[in-house]
Formats: structure tokens, sequence, C-alpha cells
């Protein structure tokens, strides 16, 4: 199974996967399709962002007629900061004992990767509620969490 760790830097949330970003990951996969690609630049998203789509990551897989036609954001754009620019979205699939991460692209551009991520429930789980328990603490989550979100509570 793939441990995934989440970090709070600067405002923003890196996805780290068995120790390595999530950006690399998808660096690579374009490297082995393209020896001569520098890579695709993804970028960690705003807290508020991930936040917002916590219930995709925790509860249930996003409905077909999302604004990203299913898929969950993950990544935004490493060069603009905007989480709208040509993001990475995935599918999620939830199930008993494990959380699967899949057929990751970028929409706008038809790129998909050939990336699969499958973790153990309890420790996705755990880690989720750990980067939230750590954002309680920062007064800028405070103000932007109160009244947006269903699990803070002050």
């Amino acid at each position: 199974m793939d441990i995934i760790k989440l970090e709070l830097k600067s405002k923003m949330i890196e996805v780290i996967i068995n120790g390595k970003n999530l950006a690399k990951y998808v660096d690579e996969d374009v490297k082995k399709k393209d020896s001569g690609s520098k890579g695709e630049g993804c970028g960690p998203l705003p807290y508020e962002w991930f936040c917002k789509e916590s219930q995709e990551f925790l509860i249930h897989p996003k409905i077909k007629d999302s604004l990203w036609e299913g898929k969950t954001l993950i990544l935004g754009c490493a060069s603009c900061g905007e989480p709208g620019c040509d993001p990475l979205t995935m599918d999620i699939e939830i199930f008993p004992d494990e959380i699967i991460w899949s057929n990751f692209g970028r929409d706008s551009s038809n790129r998909t990767y050939d990336i699969k991520f499958e973790f153990d429930k309890i420790q996705y789980r755990e880690e989720f509620h750990r980067l939230y328990r750590s954002l309680r603490k920062h007064v800028f989550f405070k103000e932007w969490a109160r009244g947006r979100l269903s699990f803070f509570k002050e």
C-alpha cells in the first residue's frame, strides 16, 4: 500500500506519497513518454481549495456532472498558482479497506498519466484528519473556515 502525507507550506498543501511529492510522479511519467520534456509544472493547492475538495477525498467521489467532469482536483498550476489553471485531476474510488487514486489527467489539454496509488483507508483518513487538526491552529485558517466547513469547530 502507498503512504500519503499532507504538509502545509506557506498556506499551500503539499501532497507527498511514499516520501515523494505528487508533482514529481507526474513529471516522471511525462519524461518516460518524452525524454526531452522538463515535466508538467504542477503545483500545490492553496489550503482553501484543498479543504473545499475535502468531502471528495474523505466521503465520496465527485458526481459526474461536477466542474471537473467527475474528477477531483489534486494539483494546480505551478506557474501562476491558480488551482483552476490546467489543474491535475483524478478519480477516487473508496472501498471498505482501501482508497484508490487513478486516471490522473489534465482536462483542458486531454493529457493523461499512467499513475495509480492504493492507500490503506485507515492511514489515509488519519492523515487528512491530522492535516485538519494542524490547520485549526492557524489564524488564517480559522478566519476562512468559520461557517464554511462542517467539520470545523472552535
